[in-house]
């Protein structure tokens, strides 16, 4: 009550004449507006508490921000939500001189490959993809190991040369049965630093960088193999799968009525 100002050091000191309480100063006519004022502030500190992050010992021996450090990056921030960039007219604007943004353009966007086109599979035979479909299917719902799913596919295959010799020999590997049926969706393969846990851009781009900028260390595997062998490509020495959000939203709309679901929601 004294900190906001609802009573004063003087209302303390001061007895209501011919009563046991204290004078509750202007704000307060009547002890139950000051147990509803008791009320409101206790419920006010309660959903206050809820949402507060906890005081832990990193945050308590901090030491205080300077106000004009911290005046000058609450600027810096709000220039940089607003991708302002200034022209130099202003020479004593603090942050004159601000660079460009450093995600534009965007360091880790991969140019579409053949891969992502629309995969037409009325041009396969109807036996030749449900060969596929059951391959996949076993590899993809219960684990089926690539070597064995290859082998099911051979299996299908001498099955039907022993039945029709003169069949055209479709696809015997689990790779190529995921490319007819649209399956083989280009993950990227991201570097990331073995110290500091930091995300590069995968190899072959133009910001591609073989040591992480921080820690100086390699985030790549050795261009040549034990056996003294080159190694054609670059094999992260930690990798991190990535697939760019707009792809898998795309792959998402695709199914046959998942639009209107989302439409209504």
């Amino acid at each position: 009550m004294l900190d906001n100002w609802f009573l004063t050091s003087k209302d303390l000191d001061i007895m209501t004449f011919g009563s046991d309480l204290l004078s509750l100063g202007p704000n307060f006519q009547s002890p139950e507006a000051l147990i509803n004022a008791v009320d409101h502030f206790t419920a006010y500190n309660a959903a206050t508490t809820l949402g507060a992050c906890p005081l832990n010992a990193y945050e308590a021996h901090q030491v205080v921000h300077d106000p004009k450090e911290r005046l000058l990056q609450c600027q810096l921030d709000k220039m940089i939500d607003n991708n302002c960039i200034y022209d130099g007219a202003d020479d004593d604007n603090p942050l004159l001189h601000l660079a460009e943004d450093e995600d534009k353009p965007d360091p880790f966007h991969c140019p579409e490959s053949l891969n992502s086109q629309e995969h037409n599979l009325s041009a396969n035979a109807p036996h030749v993809l449900a060969m596929y479909v059951v391959a996949s299917w076993l590899h993809l719902q219960f684990h089926l190991p690539q070597v064995a799913c290859n082998a099911l596919l051979t299996i299908f295959i001498l099955i039907l040369m022993s039945i029709c010799p003169m069949i055209e020999t479709p696809f015997i590997t689990l790779q190529s049965s995921n490319c007819v049926l649209g399956l083989d969706r280009p993950v990227h393969i991201l570097p990331v630093c073995p110290s500091c846990c930091d995300i590069f851009p995968p190899a072959g781009l133009p910001h591609c960088q073989d040591q992480c900028i921080l820690c100086n260390i390699d985030l790549f595997l050795p261009s040549q193999t034990k056996c003294s062998n080159p190694q054609e490509i670059k094999t992260p020495i930690i990798s991190y799968p990535y697939l760019p959000l707009y792809k898998q939203i795309k792959s998402l709309l695709k199914i046959p009525g998942l639009e209107a679901v989302l439409d209504a929601w």
